[in-house]
């Protein structure tokens, strides 16, 4: 179960990050490197190896594009992805709630799959301590069951019977999602990058996005520390840092 009081999240279950490798030859195996020669061209260039990038690369497969290269500039998952406490709350607004299910039932198949990214779904109580906080969560809910999403009001003493060490008598109540969970950012990223490059994406780490060069308002080429390769589409999935402003800048335009 995962409790949230406001912003801040207190996980009652804590996974092992890197201690077990993959037992069959369909699953990722922690050590896997992925270091292959920078392509002259491909049709799409994915900068960053994190959760995002290694998704992007693993849905656009699935849909049959695979004339596909994926840049990291270290190793996959070793940036903000590896900072990540893995805690998906579905109960959000719009779009990202719509993305959380999303991304729950994508867990939940690769898990029942064979594929071990850690994924615990044990629910979570959302708590407010005033009743402006219930006030927003009775919103947050009234918006998600339209949209089918699972959530039980509950008042303390409920809470209470459920979580028997916690302090209630703050509490104005809580919502429970019981389609919450936690996954292993790590398992997941390398997981997605594995079942992608088994479909013929080509992942390079170890390989630095210096520049993105475009002519005519359109991205034609991709310079990095390995060389450049050119591309049609260039899809930025850096982390909170993309190895340089100038990077970042030109990236932007």
């Amino acid at each position: 179960m995962l409790l949230k009081r406001c912003n801040s999240v207190y996980r009652t279950e804590v996974h092992a990050f890197l201690k077990q490798k993959y037992g069959t030859s369909t699953e990722a195996p922690n050590d896997c490197t992925y270091r292959s020669p920078l392509p002259a061209k491909a049709s799409v260039v994915i900068c960053g190896g994190g959760v995002i990038g290694t998704s992007v690369a693993y849905h656009l497969a699935k849909l049959g594009l695979t004339d596909v290269v994926l840049l990291e500039q270290g190793r996959l998952s070793g940036g903000v992805t590896w900072l990540s406490s893995g805690v998906v709350g579905c109960l959000r607004k719009g779009a990202e709630r719509n993305l959380c299910q999303i991304s729950v039932s994508l867990y939940k198949k690769l898990q029942d799959g064979g594929h071990d990214i850690g994924w615990s779904q044990h629910g979570s109580i959302n708590l407010a301590r005033t009743e402006n906080r219930m006030i927003a969560l009775k919103r947050l809910v009234g918006q998600a069951k339209v949209q089918n999403l699972s959530c039980t009001f509950l008042d303390k003493k409920e809470i209470a019977k459920m979580v028997p060490n916690m302090k209630v008598s703050d509490l104005e109540g809580g919502v429970w999602i019981p389609e919450d969970g936690v996954v292993d950012p790590a398992k997941l990223c390398k997981t997605m990058a594995f079942l992608a490059a088994q479909k013929g994406v080509t992942i390079v780490e170890d390989c630095a996005v210096m520049r993105v060069t475009s002519a005519s308002q359109r991205v034609k080429a991709v310079q990095t520390s390995d060389g450049t390769i050119d591309c049609e589409i260039f899809i930025n999935c850096a982390g909170q840092v993309m190895c340089t402003p100038r990077s970042r800048a030109d990236a932007a335009l």
